[in-house]
């Protein structure tokens, strides 16, 4: 990644009546984009009759942990697994599971996508830690980095992740995901099976209408935000 200087400010919301505190690089508003998501239900948590014991949730794209540090606090019976290809998302996501004493949340500086690759070059901004492989297409560029890239059968046939089934599978990897959709649903039915429900972020690329049509063929009423 460019040398930057990085200021990291620390921030607060409202999780059940209870202040949540969090860190994020000062000016970025991704983490507001995601709060403000939660509290609107766009997660679609309402169709979710209820976590149990062991259910696994996995956040492919987790910018700095927003989501899945207020689902490790919410239902701490779950295993959550984090996947994000900026190091600095992640190293955000890792202080705040430690500030906030999480104990059932992996993290992973790792971008997600249809072979094993190192050091795939992905772009960012000097606002948003978002990261995204589309530079053709995509805003996000004006800074550079490089990330190991793993394939997305890695997370569901690993033996160390011993993964059976995913109770919540999120998809928000910056139009990393044409590849990886496109290839469970052409290559891999028997990972749609392990999976009870998706949140699928279709980024507005030319390609995004014949994936949306694809992912809803193959999850059906599994895909939450259709």
């Amino acid at each position: 990644m460019t040398t930057q200087q990085i200021h990291l400010i620390e921030r607060e919301v409202d999780l059940d009546g209870k202040p949540f505190f969090y860190y994020a690089p000062a000016g970025d508003d991704t983490v507001v984009g995601t709060y403000r998501a939660i509290k609107e239900d766009d997660f679609k948590l309402e169709y979710i009759k209820e976590f149990e014991d062991g259910d696994v949730i996995i956040d492919l794209g987790s910018n700095v942990g927003l989501l899945s540090c207020l689902f490790a606090k919410i239902y701490p019976c779950t295993k959550i697994y984090a996947f994000d290809a900026n190091s600095l998302a992640c190293l955000c996501a890792k202080m705040n599971r430690c500030r906030n004493s999480i104990t059932n949340l992996e993290i992973y500086n790792k971008a997600i996508g249809i072979k094993n690759t190192k050091n795939v070059k992905f772009y960012s901004n000097d606002i948003e830690i978002s990261a995204s492989l589309e530079e053709k297409y995509t805003s996000i560029k004006n800074q550079e980095y490089q990330c190991d890239m793993i394939n997305i059968e890695e997370i569901f046939d690993s033996k160390l992740l011993s993964i059976d089934s995913v109770k919540y599978f999120k998809v928000d990897i910056e139009g990393g995901e044409y590849d990886v959709m496109n290839y469970i649903c052409d290559n891999r039915p028997d990972i749609i099976d392990r999976i009870d429900y998706l949140h699928l972020e279709i980024h507005g690329y030319p390609w995004s209408n014949q994936l949306r049509g694809k992912v809803k063929k193959s999850f059906g009423n599994k895909w939450l935000n259709q």
